[in-house]
């Protein structure tokens, strides 16, 4: 009987993410490590490997740009008034409500339409490469007021840091 209960707590482990993967072993979970001092519009040769290439050339080979869950998972409380940096949209918990696809996006509460996805400032539906001022990118806006607050219309033209995550030891 314990071994079916065992059995069983794994996988409602396993299938809630209590911090194991597909074999049963420890999940690796990323924090936010820094941002990095070199700023970017939307626009950056490589796309989103570009901006993983930005935040390894600054903190190490493991880091990535930081997607909305990670970093709103443990983004700092308190930084300089009017931050705001480059996160990759996350989607998760998408439903159909009877007319479209309906997602919550890391960092956020409330339901978006699945074509938020492209809020990477994309170009011909690759992330990270357009500068257009008509396309947006996915940041986190910090003020002294409300915190870190994630924001999808930021214009892709403007040109801020990129928030860099790392595996936890």
């Amino acid at each position: 009987m314990r071994k079916l209960l065992a059995l069983l707590a794994t996988t409602v482990c396993m299938f809630s993410y209590c911090g194991m993967n597909a074999f049963g072993q420890q999940a690796s979970y990323y924090y936010f490590v820094g941002a990095t001092s070199t700023k970017t519009t939307g626009l950056i040769k490589g796309g989103l490997a570009g901006m993983n290439n930005l935040c390894r050339s600054q903190f190490n080979k493991e880091t990535h740009m930081c997607s909305a869950d990670e970093f709103f998972s443990s983004a700092p409380t308190a930084a300089n008034n009017k931050v705001v940096v480059w996160i990759q949209p996350a989607l998760h918990g998408c439903v159909y409500n009877g007319s479209a696809i309906m997602c919550q996006e890391g960092g956020s509460s409330s339901f978006v339409p699945a074509t938020n996805a492209a809020l990477a400032c994309q170009n011909g539906g690759n992330p990270w490469t357009s500068n257009s001022a008509t396309n947006n990118g996915t940041s986190a806006a910090f003020t002294t007021a409300t915190g870190f607050q994630l924001d999808t219309s930021t214009a892709c033209n403007e040109s801020h840091p990129v928030a860099c995550c790392a595996p936890a030891d």
